[in-house]
């Protein structure tokens, strides 16, 4: 079946034409700053002392763009409110270039959205100085469907990739290449990987969260808590990895918000975070930005570009040094892609944790209390992704070249060609034979000293150390 598809040059010309000029949007830039520092007198002093002063501004009259647009004088009355309610007659990208001015002046700004009975929908931008200024916003008092809000924290814009492809396809480009590869995995002087250790070992051998001898954890719901949490973090032994996820209510790509954060350290201890009490969610970014932002802790999640936006959004939070495991199995191949089926491949016996993930992964998480089955799912989601890095890494850089005995005239052909390049290059020098056994013309290497792998037999024959062939383009 087909679709419609709009007049692409049409609607440019038409976006074109309902934008903002620069002269405009200068003036915006004015009047939104001129509106900050009027609430910040009104909120600092009382209004005797500034009275007069918001009376006689230049923004004592209304401002008028275009035939329609206005912008109401910033009087007493508004700056006194907690949020700021802009024209209805905004098109949306004129919406879109507001919020670009909002991140710029650290305001909040949201876009409400209602749908009328007859399909028609009114939207109307809202800014505020306070961070809980949208709670008592009031749309028109008509008869609705449905009410959606665009909520944005001053740091954030949706849009502000859009109107520049080229940039945002670079960013993607560069964002991809630093994502982990095979040969760079481990990190120089942090990590140090045992593969005796890990050649044998599965998640069997890890306990469920809700095991009595499983690792302890803790529920953090207010500002004590989350202070408790930081500095468990800051002073227990010193934390070089951090498990992540997040739980949120996304009913749309346009549409969503942080309810729980999950984290596990290797220092033993797990953490359930409810974000969405008042104190929490106004001081998680301050308690928790240290850790996610600094590139000696590497964090650890599963498909994580979603929980990484979230923590950008809502939090202020940037995420530096991160492994995905969903991306390590992606190329190991190692069948559906959800953590579930991949905890059950590396060991994990028990389908709790899929029951669970069926039951509970599209809950709707905003929900207060949680269950206690809620919070159990929660502490899966992270309980088993420190081991599991380390089983994709052993994974990842152990060559099948060095365990496949197939492979051993493949390694052949490199030892020859390695001995007629050295040939060739001691008959150009005169200095021929000395390191050559004639029995078995091959170089004569001390495998041992040179190659730092250890033999029980000093005459160990070359054909039994396999070098990995080169890989085509």
């Amino acid at each position: 079946m087909g679709r419609y598809r709009p007049n692409k040059k049409k609607a440019q010309k038409k976006n074109q034409a309902a934008s903002f000029t620069v002269l405009e949007l200068d003036r915006i830039k004015t009047y939104l700053f001129e509106y900050r520092e009027g609430c910040h007198q009104y909120h600092d002093s009382n209004y005797t002392a500034h009275v007069s002063a918001l009376k006689n501004s230049s923004n004592s009259t209304d401002l008028i763009l275009g035939a329609t647009i206005l912008f109401p004088a910033l009087t007493y009355h508004i700056v006194s409110q907690p949020y700021l309610a802009l024209s209805k007659e905004l098109s949306n990208i004129q919406r879109k270039q507001i919020h670009e001015i909002c991140t710029k002046l650290d305001l909040y700004h949201e876009t409400s959205k209602v749908v009328l009975e007859e399909r028609q929908t009114i939207k109307q931008l809202v800014i505020s100085i306070y961070h809980d200024g949208f709670d008592s916003v009031i749309m028109p008092s008509i008869t609705t469907k449905q009410q959606q809000q665009h909520w944005y924290r001053p740091w954030y814009c949706r849009h502000s990739t859009r109107n520049n492809p080229s940039s945002h396809v670079e960013a993607h480009r560069k964002l991809r290449a630093l994502l982990d590869q095979p040969s760079t995995c481990l990190r120089e002087t942090l990590d140090s990987f045992d593969y005796q250790k890990w050649q044998d070992f599965d998640l069997s051998h890890i306990p469920p969260p809700t095991d009595a001898s499983a690792s302890p954890w803790m529920y953090v719901e207010t500002l004590e808590q989350l202070n408790q949490c930081r500095h468990e973090l800051l002073t227990t032994a010193k934390i070089t990895e951090l498990a992540f996820d997040l739980e949120f209510w996304n009913p749309s790509k346009h549409l969503g918000r942080t309810c729980l954060l999950q984290l596990s350290s290797n220092a033993g201890k797990s953490y359930v975070i409810d974000v969405l009490q008042p104190d929490v969610w106004d001081h998680l970014g301050d308690a928790l930005r240290d850790f996610f932002e600094n590139p000696h802790i590497v964090k650890i999640g599963h498909s994580i570009s979603g929980d990484i936006a979230c923590l950008h959004r809502d939090f202020g939070i940037h995420v530096l040094n991160a492994f995905d495991t969903y991306e390590a199995a992606s190329v190991l191949q190692t069948g559906p892609g959800n953590l579930a089926a991949l905890c059950s491949h590396y060991g994990v016996c028990s389908s709790r944790y899929a029951d669970l993930k069926a039951q509970y992964q599209t809950s709707d998480w905003r929900q207060r209390p949680l269950s206690a089955e809620q919070i159990e799912y929660g502490r899966y989601d992270v309980h088993y992704l420190i081991a599991l890095r380390m089983l994709l890494i052993r994974d990842l850089t152990k060559h099948d070249l060095w365990f496949n005995e197939n492979s051993k005239q493949e390694s052949q052909n490199v030892a020859v060609a390695l001995r007629d390049t050295l040939r060739s290059i001691q008959l150009a020098e005169g200095d021929v034979d000395d390191e050559f056994d004639e029995s078995c013309n091959y170089p004569m290497v001390n495998i041992e000293s040179n190659l730092s792998l250890s033999s029980s037999d000093d005459e160990e024959d070359l054909e039994d150390f396999h070098t990995p062939p080169l890989q085509d383009d």
